[in-house]
Order: structure tokens, then sequence, then C-alpha cells
């Protein structure tokens, strides 16, 4: 990398200029064999295996990624109360297909320390900054081959015309880079010598171009490629809390430190790609839909629960009663018929801590919280209901279940040998996992 800087100083005012530019060259070479047959744990030299596994054979892999990228940067402030920041990249990698692999960058901010204004001198107050930021970021996190069509070559077999390949990956030649452009605001407040420390941020994130896997049939020959999904907004809060006791004793020194943050997506446009995604999604389900199957909804979040709702089980038959998008009732389950039920993202999270520390001993805690948000339990699905009674299974699969008419239960007839599949049955509060049927 090179950078050019120049700085100056006239007066109360100051201004910083860079320029510069860097080239990454990124190489992983990846080798393996398998060995078994080790008489000892602590034989690790690949020397004191028996032999080698049946039917194994020698892997690799070789990645190279280049990324080239140019910068300038300038920041101004004026007696070191009002600051100015602004920034711009033009970055290129060779991950991307040939039409994309150049994406301009920029952001700016400003700032405002108002504990150097002359009627916040001299009071309990230390530290006071308003700061505003807005600017786009790029993501490049994924390996480099994903923009290239790639082949196996099938080493066991020799054919006449000699060795054959197979198609294992589909190379996206559209690919863009993911740019997100985030906008804040917020405040930092300082109180007595910043012995309360106390920062928050609002904040909205809106990523264009984003990049996921898309889960394809495993008969192409692959599982999944990756894409650009669309537009992706994200805004939410953070509040950061810090009490600094005793901090100018010479010996002791206790500080709590805590944090309260709150996010929500939505997804704002899908793709074409995206769209046949949807659409081709109940064709062929390698679970048979006995789990949520992500979808992808204009409107809707990245981490919204999908799942047939569900009445409960009928008292009278034992089966579950089951809505149609329509509104009717059944008993047949249809994918079709998945609505969104629940959002798996908490309400909010962040976390607590203590340290206390006397000269040369230190004693830190730490706990993280979160409250809100549902979960799909799996567990209920898979131990319970579709449990296989020929092996271990949870109690409930036989104490649990309905057995006669009358019968209020959560799970269905015991007698019943059909496949229990997603439903709003088995959504529950993250929490205390109490059912929202």
């Amino acid at each position: 990398s090179t950078v050019l800087t120049y700085s100056a100083g006239y007066r109360e005012h100051y201004i910083n200029f860079a320029l510069g530019a860097n080239i990454t060259t990124s190489n992983t070479d990846n080798r393996g064999i398998k060995a078994i047959g080790f008489t000892n744990d602590k034989f690790t030299q690949l020397g004191f295996a028996n032999a080698y596994e049946v039917g194994d054979s020698p892997v690799s892999q070789y990645l190279k990624s280049r990324l080239f990228g140019s910068f300038s940067s300038v920041n101004y402030s004026y007696a070191n109360k009002y600051l100015f920041d602004f920034s711009f990249r033009l970055d290129g990698s060779s991950k991307f297909g040939s039409k994309n692999k150049y994406a301009p960058f920029w952001s700016a901010g400003i700032g405002w320390n108002m504990h150097k204004e002359k009627f916040l001198q001299n009071t309990v107050i230390s530290q006071l900054k308003l700061r505003a930021t807005t600017g786009f970021l790029g993501e490049v996190s994924f390996d480099p081959f994903m923009a290239n069509t790639i082949y196996q070559y099938y080493t066991n077999n020799w054919y006449s015309t000699g060795v054959g390949a197979g198609f294992i990956g589909y190379g996206n030649e559209l690919l863009k880079w993911q740019r997100t452009q985030t906008t804040d605001a917020g405040l930092d407040l300082g109180l007595f010598e910043d012995r309360i420390w106390i920062s928050g941020r609002y904040y909205m994130k809106r990523t264009k171009d984003l990049l996921a896997d898309i889960n394809v049939a495993p008969s192409l020959g692959f599982s999944s490629y990756k894409s650009n999904l669309g537009e992706l907004e994200n805004k939410g809060y953070e509040f950061n809390v810090k009490l600094d006791f005793l901090k100018h004793s010479k010996d002791w020194r206790v500080t709590i430190t805590g944090n309260i943050a709150h996010n929500e997506n939505k997804i704002l446009k899908i793709s074409e790609a995206l769209k046949a995604y949807n659409e081709n999604l109940f064709t062929n389900d390698p679970y048979n839909f006995t789990r949520p199957i992500p979808q992808y909804i204009e409107g809707q979040s990245l981490t919204q629960i999908y799942a047939v709702k569900s009445l409960g089980i009928d008292t009278q038959t034992g089966m579950e009663i089951l809505v149609k998008r329509n509104g009717t009732l059944t008993y047949t389950y249809d994918p079709k018929d998945m609505v969104p039920c629940a959002d798996q993202a908490p309400k909010a999270e962040g976390y607590l801590g203590a340290t206390v520390s006397y000269k040369d001993f230190v004693l830190t805690t730490n706990m993280h919280y979160k409250f809100g948000g549902y979960l799909f339990n799996q567990t209920l699905v898979d131990m319970v209901e579709n449990a296989d009674p020929r092996y271990n299974v949870d109690i409930r699969a036989l104490e649990e279940r309905w057995k006669n008419p009358g019968d209020a239960t959560f799970y269905k007839s015991i007698a019943s040998t059909s496949l229990t599949r997603a439903t709003s049955r088995f959504i529950q509060k993250d929490k205390d996992r109490k059912s929202v049927v």
C-alpha cells in the first residue's frame, strides 16, 4: 500500500488530507489425507498411524484472490469543537464477474464537541458530543470461485478418452458487490470527569445487492450458489453505560458496564432469481417440510418463521386442525399454506459486566441477556411426534399424546402414523417455550 498525507493548521483551523492505493493478494493452499490406527492419543505424527482409511483419498484446495483499492480522505476541525470528515474509495476484486469487479464507496460525518463551549465549562459535564454519519460500505466474504462455474475431476474413473469431470458449482458472473448505506446519529455524555459515561445511537442500514446462498435441488450436482438477493433494511438503537467508581484511587478500581440494543430488519426488494426460488420452493424439499422453510418475501424480515397456521389438536379425533391461506380449516397439510407466524429476532439484547481490581488482582464478570423473539422447537417434532418407538424416545411420545375422544392434549393421536410437519403449534417464545398456536 502507498499513502500520501498532508496536514496543516492555522490558528484554530486544522485540516488533514490523505490519498493512497493498496493491492492485496491472498493465496490459500489446503491439502489433507486421513490416517487411522493410532495406538495412543499422544502420538500426533503421521508416521504413528497404522494405515490410511479404506476408500479415502487425498484432498486439496487452492484459492487465490486479488483486491485493488484507491482511496482519499479529508478531515477538518475548528477549535476542536466542530468536526467534519469525508472519505472515498474505489475497490476492485477478482471474486466478482468481469462486469462488476469495481464499486465505489464513500462516507461523511460531522461532530460537535459541546463540552468545549464556554457555557459548559466548569460544570459536571466532562464530555458531550453530538455526531452523525452516513456512507456506503462493501463486503466480499465468500470464496473466490463463486463467479466461476467449477468442475471436479473423477480421479477414480478413467475412460478411453481420459479422465472425466463433473459439474459441482454454478458460477454467477452477474455477482455484484454487496453495498450497505449506513446512516446514524448519536450522543456521548460524560459526567463527573467521566465517572458516568453514556452513549446512544440510532441507525438505519440499507443493504443493496444483498449476497446470500440460493438453495437448489441436489440433483443439479450442487446444493447452492451465490447470488444478489435484493435490498434489506436494518434499523434500531443502541445504548451503552459505564460507571467508573474510585477512578482516582491508587489501588482500587470498580467499573460497571451495560449495553442494550434493538434491531429490526425488513426485505425491501428481491431479485428475479429469488422470486424464482420462492415459486419453486415447494416442489422439492429434502426435509419433507418437517421444519420451517426459509422464504424471502418483500415486507417481511429475514428472521421470520414460516409455517402452516395451527389451531391445535382436535379433542374428538386427535388430528391437528390446520388453517389454509383462505381461512378454511382442514386436517390435510399443504406447504403452500405456510405463512409468516413469528420472528426469531429478540426485542432487545445486551450485556452487563463488572470489573473489580486491587493493585495487580482483577476480577471480571459478564452476563449476556436478551428478551422477546420466538423459536421453532424442532426437538418436539423429531423426538416426540416423529420419533421411531423402536428406539429411545421422549417420554411425552407415550404419555402426553391424544388417546381417547375428549382428551385435550398438545400432541396428536398416539395411533397416528402420519409425518408431523412444520406448523405454528411448535413455535414458542424463546423465554419460556410457551406455544403460540
